[in-house]
């Protein structure tokens, strides 16, 4: 199976996915299981995908570790105790094993919607694109090597089991190409570009003035300031 691009915003409440212009969301609710919990949690099989969406069980191997580990994602986690608790925390997503196991879960719910054959386990993804809030880009020496560590992050190849009765597959994903860019970016971007790519001139009316960039998230509100493009003063509320 092929996927041209994806791009995914990992939100602290609704993880947002987009796979060749097909456009579906779920809760960011991830909790994992023990194995002989996840082995006997479902007691009845699902046969549609979008039932499957609503109760999908993954195991994975996070990088650095050996360990199979298993994860309720979406609505099915969202009862479990302790789903929301990352947000109560700004936590980083660059280490955060979330944004992973998310990624990992939209892949699948794609696969069981729109593979022609389901028996084909193999997924190859030309561009990957994930975004990363300012206040988190901050924390490491330059943006850049933050972007660079959230993009490798996805980077290459990965396989993982769902474990969801009626979808039990192990899935085996490749990403060509991975990117990671600065939240609100593409927001200011087009403020000063057209849909042709050429300059709006009514954007040198605010050549001189400041910027406010806002995310209103689901856990934090991020307003950023930019000063002549310069310097960053990073609010988080």
């Amino acid at each position: 199976m092929k996927i041209s691009r994806f791009n995914k915003n990992c939100g602290n409440s609704v993880d947002m996915n987009i796979m060749d212009g097909y456009l579906f969301d779920f809760p960011t609710n991830v909790v994992e299981l023990q194995k002989e919990a996840a082995d006997s949690f479902f007691t009845d099989a699902v046969t549609a995908p979008e039932e499957f969406k609503k109760r999908i069980l993954l195991s994975t191997t996070i990088e650095g570790e050996e360990k199979e580990r298993y994860f309720l994602v979406g609505d099915i986690a969202a009862s479990q105790l302790l789903a929301n608790n990352h947000i109560n925390k700004l936590h980083n997503k660059i280490t955060s094993h979330i944004p992973y196991i998310t990624f990992l879960a939209a892949i699948a719910y794609y696969h069981a919607l729109h593979a022609k054959n389901k028996k084909d386990n193999t997924i190859e993804i030309d561009y990957f694109s994930t975004m990363l809030p300012i206040w988190l880009l901050k924390k490491e020496s330059t943006f850049g090597a933050a972007q660079k560590a959230m993009a490798n992050r996805f980077l290459g190849d990965h396989t993982f089991a769902v474990h969801t009765p009626g979808f039990e597959n192990t899935l085996k994903v490749l990403v060509e190409e991975s990117a990671c860019l600065k939240e609100g970016e593409s927001a200011r971007f087009a403020l000063k570009k057209d849909l042709t790519l050429q300059d709006r001139e009514d954007a040198n009316e605010y050549v001189e003035c400041e910027t406010v960039m806002v995310d209103i998230g689901g856990g934090s509100i991020d307003v950023v300031i930019l000063i002549m493009c310069i310097n960053y003063i990073v609010y988080d509320t």
